[in-house]
């Protein structure tokens, strides 16, 4: 793992020199207060822990004939088939190996100001890995007007004990209402509570 005062030269020469030729395969990680799964470990269970967003700086145009982009915060969507771990001798990265989905076509926003997804029309195939530490956890729901479209909601960040079963995990989801939103910050002072602490996260071998 990354010591805050490690040198960052140090930290890109053994990038530099690429990880390990072997790479371990988790089905679940814990980071950023939530549990993440794989798709095919969500399968076995009832509820779902494989859906991922991404906020990342893109250069967006108004059409093909733009000339003029602008970069701007674009929030991207998708499944988590593998969980990599990736070892650099003396510090390892992980990545989520994702289905994403392709932006232009395959979200949208409705009337009431939700966010759907097809998740079926795919893109950035050519770059399915995200940064762990970089994962929001989302839940998607089958939006019963039209099923080829599923309707997003974020998830609370929750504080996960490390000695916390599968089987209490999936007692808290069920009794864990969906949200679009998070609390409102009254006091600049109270907005320390919603920082994250950057902490690496747990492996799941369950």
């Amino acid at each position: 793992m990354i010591d805050d005062d490690e040198d960052v030269s140090n930290i890109l020469r053994w990038l530099s020199q690429g990880p390990r030729s072997f790479v371990v395969k988790h089905p679940g990680y814990d980071t950023n207060a939530y549990r993440f799964y794989t798709r095919e470990r969500d399968e076995q269970r009832v509820h779902q822990n494989s859906g991922v967003s991404l906020i990342a700086a893109t250069l967006q145009v108004a059409s093909a004939k733009d000339k003029n982009p602008i970069l701007g915060d674009m929030s991207y969507y998708g499944v988590i088939n593998e969980i990599w771990d990736l070892d650099y001798h003396m510090f390892r990265i992980h990545l989520f190996k994702c289905d994403s989905v392709q932006n232009n076509g395959g979200v949208k926003i409705d009337e009431f100001g939700f966010t759907l997804v097809d998740l079926n029309r795919l893109g950035h195939k050519s770059d399915p890995f995200i940064l762990a530490s970089q994962a929001t956890q989302v839940f998607y729901v089958t939006d019963q007007l039209d099923k080829r479209w599923s309707v997003v909601s974020h998830m609370h960040c929750r504080c996960v004990p490390k000695k916390t079963s599968a089987e209490d995990i999936d007692i808290m989801m069920e009794h864990k209402p969906l949200t679009n939103g998070l609390s409102n910050i009254e006091n600049l002072n109270d907005a320390n509570k919603y920082a994250r602490d950057g902490k690496h996260g747990i492996w799941i071998d369950a």
